[in-house]
């Protein structure tokens, strides 16, 4: 999944940054710091142990789960 990001961002020309304190909690997502600001991308459970500000989508993403579908959130 990494590679198909990066492959899509140079695609877009989107500008890389570094990371650091990257973190990859097994089974919940990644973490990181990019320009100073804390990103996360990863699961429902891993959001809201960070207090992630995007929990209104919480229940949307349970809708979707119940259905069957991987769900992935991100927050800055």
């Amino acid at each position: 999944m990494v590679n198909a990001i990066v492959w899509a961002a140079k695609e877009k020309n989107m500008p890389q940054s570094v990371v650091t304190n990257f973190d990859a909690p097994t089974g919940k997502g990644v973490t990181g710091t990019v320009n100073g600001h804390l990103v996360v991308i990863g699961n429902v459970k891993l959001l809201q142990e960070l207090d992630a500000k995007n929990n209104d989508l919480f229940p949307q993403a349970d809708n979707l789960r119940e259905k069957g579908a991987t769900v992935i959130g991100a927050d800055n």
